[in-house]
């Protein structure tokens, strides 16, 4: 859109990669000169006048794809917005270059209150950064803690010509978007929350991330109607297509995780892009998360406290002492969504920045491959609540979880309906948070449920659960329950 265009256009997506050769010759582009940027399946070339280069195309490790697509995905979720001034940035990223941290926590935690600046706190060192110039004005109160952050530093050289930076935070252990104004253009990054090597937490993003199903047909139609318009929001695909709100958000949002989408920010549409000649093909460590979600999505987790046992396994096995700096978490998960399903005894012991350093299960995928072919479900499944309670209160024994952090016992007996369009959450995302708090999520309403959160466009459900006189809460009471 911001481009003049020669010949005939096609859309696609070429990986090449970005060498210092390729950023010298950007770094010669000039006003008074013309630049030419030629972008082809075998490749790319850029030619400024002083010079040029082409760099070949290059294959993509399906490592990075998945991450690229889990944070390329969440860029349409809801976060904690603020404006940081890039004198604070510059200072934030000094402090990483010039210290190298030799224990955890190795995060950034940012205190918000409404009204006053955010602070900025490097951890291990607890060096706090406060903000120079912006107030935070969002309706979030508290704190939110980010891991990876030394990928930061790719801002650095352009600190000096910034204005502001817009952060975008999704949560603790979270994806999170950096825009860098600057004169004229804008510069975005988007990080996940966690470390290349931290299943964990990866996992915990992916299950809350998930959306609603929808058919491969239905994916095949949404994609040919994007890739026909380029652009499209999942209300304009709703009235053009007849899917209600859900299924067009879960549609567009299947589009992005498979790579054949992209959500641009900074517009709010989803935009076609195909990252490869053909959809990210689903492998057997995806087969293991989806039984994971559904085993969280019917409360199949239950956590046991400190020295109860549990005969409903064949036992739990154990590291011996787990280390001061470590907290252990011992739950029984059951095999599948059937309550007479099998259960599995499984042992995680998480550091102070949420990442598994031991785990175990009982079961034979376990037995017979450990981690060498990627965690199994049962395991992918409590370690997701657990990153989410540890990351959250900090102790998985604290009797009295501060606010906002995981309590497995806040919805104890409890059955929660959500109905209708949620904003502030994914239908999926809400669903866990209950069952991540010791409730239960139900997909009707009867006389056993005790509480109906209802969106927008709320139908059927919200009308019998008036019926029947059920307490109906809006997102923003839900929201005051987690937050205790």
């Amino acid at each position: 859109e911001k481009l003049e265009t020669f010949g005939r256009v096609v859309f696609g997506t070429t990986n090449v990669d970005y060498s210092a050769a390729l950023a010298d010759e950007i770094r010669r582009v000039r006003s008074y000169r013309p630049a030419y940027l030629s972008v082809e399946s075998g490749g790319v070339q850029i030619a400024t006048g002083a010079g040029e280069r082409y760099e070949k195309k290059i294959d993509l490790p399906p490592t990075w794809v998945r991450g690229f697509l889990q944070v390329q995905s969440a860029a349409a979720f809801s976060g904690v917005e603020l404006t940081l001034s890039a004198a604070t940035v510059a200072e934030m990223l000094s402090v990483l270059r010039r210290r190298r941290e030799r224990m955890s926590p190795r995060s950034i935690k940012f205190s918000l209150k409404s009204g006053e600046r955010p602070r900025i706190v490097l951890e291990p060192w607890n060096i706090e950064i406060i903000e120079w110039n912006h107030v935070y004005e969002g309706g979030f109160q508290g704190e939110i803690r980010i891991w990876g952050r030394r990928r930061l530093l790719a801002l650095t050289e352009l600190m000096p010509f910034a204005t502001s930076v817009r952060c975008r935070l999704l949560g603790t252990g979270m994806p999170s978007y950096w825009s860098v104004d600057m004169d004229g253009h804008r510069f975005d990054l988007g990080l996940s929350g966690w470390t290349k090597n931290d299943w964990s937490r990866s996992a915990r993003f992916d299950l809350l991330a998930a959306t609603g199903s929808i058919s491969d047909l239905e994916a095949d139609q949404v994609a040919g109607l994007l890739e026909r318009r380029m652009k499209l929001t999942p209300e304009a695909l709703a009235d053009e297509t007849g899917l209600t709100r859900d299924a067009a958000t879960a549609a567009l949002q299947r589009l992005t995780r498979e790579g054949r989408a992209m959500y641009d920010l900074a517009a709010q549409v989803y935009r076609w892009r195909q990252l490869l000649p053909f959809p990210v093909p689903a492998d057997e460590a995806d087969q293991r998360l989806r039984l994971a979600q559904r085993i969280i999505a019917t409360g199949g987790v239950r956590f046991l406290k400190p020295g109860e046992e549990d005969d409903e396994t064949d036992g739990f096995s154990s590291s011996g002492r787990t280390e001061e700096t470590l907290t252990r978490f011992r739950a029984v998960v059951r095999g599948g969504e059937s309550k007479r399903e099998r259960k599995f005894a499984v042992t995680i012991d998480l550091d102070a920045d949420g990442r598994a350093q031991f785990v175990v299960c009982s079961c034979s995928f376990f037995r017979a491959n450990k981690l060498r072919k990627g965690p199994c479900a049962h395991i992918l499944a409590a370690s997701s609540l657990a990153s989410q309670q540890a990351t959250g209160s900090g102790s998985a024994a604290t009797d009295a979880p501060k606010k906002g952090a995981v309590d497995l016992n806040r919805f104890k007996d409890k059955t929660f309906v959500f109905t209708g369009t949620l904003t502030l959450f994914t239908r999926e995302q809400a669903e866990s948070l209950v069952v991540g708090n010791g409730g239960k999520a139900a997909g009707s309403v009867t006389r056993n449920t005790d509480f109906v959160v209802a969106g927008d466009k709320a139908g059927s459900k919200l009308q019998k659960a008036q019926q029947l006189g059920i307490p109906v809460l809006t997102e923003q009471e839900f929201q005051k329950m987690l937050e205790g």
